[in-house]
């Protein structure tokens, strides 16, 4: 959530017996390549959409409304239909500090600059507990919030579809996580293209549906490791809704944000304006998973 499919490579995380994916042997070569084509064609239907719906809500003026400020402390739905909610406190600051660092050196290690607008790994890599990167301990903190946000996720209803009674927990597998941390844009990117990767052109504030971007993602989840006004300025995250209301929930520490990752939650972050704003964000599918492809 708020990184729009700047996907790194997709790691399915084992974890324990509602979690654990699906098991599935590959068809066919003939029936495999109709599958591919398949779903080559529903991405690009989903793409479609989403550029549409992009332009039809940012056709007129939109308004604000702020539903939690990094202030606030919650738990529970913020809104039935389309279902979003928020837990927070999930991770403590100590745990949040020995993350940023992590990430820090991590990022530094991948090649990131430091003022670089977007900067991403995939922490599930086994290669990330290298020492130059997030290390044994930010490696292991991961894996430990992983379970943490699946858990929450399933306990929260979202491993069944909104439309489905109460009463089954379902399943979710984890699809693909990515540890983002997003910093002021270059000077003039965001007036020559308002609406970031929306006009083709990138730019991580671009109002986007996370399931257009990957069709096998049901359900988004993010997690902040940074605050509002705290460790950066600007960056909020947003709900860019039909009724014409951006719904805006800032950052905070240990919150975690979940909702559904199709079209009802077409969202965005605003551009930073000071400091760099760190989360980890995670997809879950409620289907048999397949590799997630690389955002071109």
């Amino acid at each position: 959530g708020g990184i729009g499919g700047i996907l790194g490579q997709v790691t399915t995380w084992l974890v324990p017996a509602e979690l654990s994916p699906f098991s599935c042997s590959s068809p066919p070569p003939d029936r495999a390549a109709l599958a591919i084509g398949m779903a080559s064609a529903a991405a690009a239907a989903l793409w479609a959409a989403q550029r549409s719906l992009v332009q039809q809500r940012f056709a007129g003026p939109r308004r604000r409304e702020v539903l939690l400020t990094a202030a606030d402390k919650v738990t529970g739905t913020l809104q039935e239909a389309p279902r979003r909610v928020v837990v927070d406190g999930l991770l403590c600051a100590e745990e949040a500090a020995l993350l940023r660092g992590a990430a820090a050196r991590a990022l530094a290690g991948m090649g990131h600059a430091l003022d670089a607008a977007d900067a991403s790994l995939p922490p599930l890599e086994p290669a990330m507990s290298d020492d130059e990167l997030l290390g044994s301990l930010g490696a292991g903190l991961v894996c430990r919030l992983v379970s943490r946000l699946a858990r929450e996720a399933l306990a929260q209803g979202f491993g069944r579809p909104a439309s489905e009674a109460e009463g089954n927990r379902g399943r979710l597998e984890i699809a693909n996580a990515l540890l983002s941390r997003l910093s002021v844009p270059l000077a003039g990117a965001v007036e020559r293209n308002p609406l970031g990767a929306a006009d083709g052109e990138g730019g991580y504030w671009a109002p986007h549906v996370d399931k257009a971007n990957v069709p096998a993602y049901d359900v988004s989840a993010v997690l902040y490791l940074a605050t509002s006004a705290e460790h950066f300025r600007g960056g909020d995250f947003i709900f860019n809704d039909d009724d014409g209301v951006d719904r805006v929930v800032e950052p905070r520490v240990g919150r975690l944000l979940l909702f559904d990752s199709g079209a009802a939650n077409l969202h965005q972050v605003r551009p930073v304006q000071s400091g760099h704003r760190l989360a980890l964000s995670m997809w879950f599918s409620r289907s048999v998973s397949s590799a997630a492809p690389k955002k071109k």
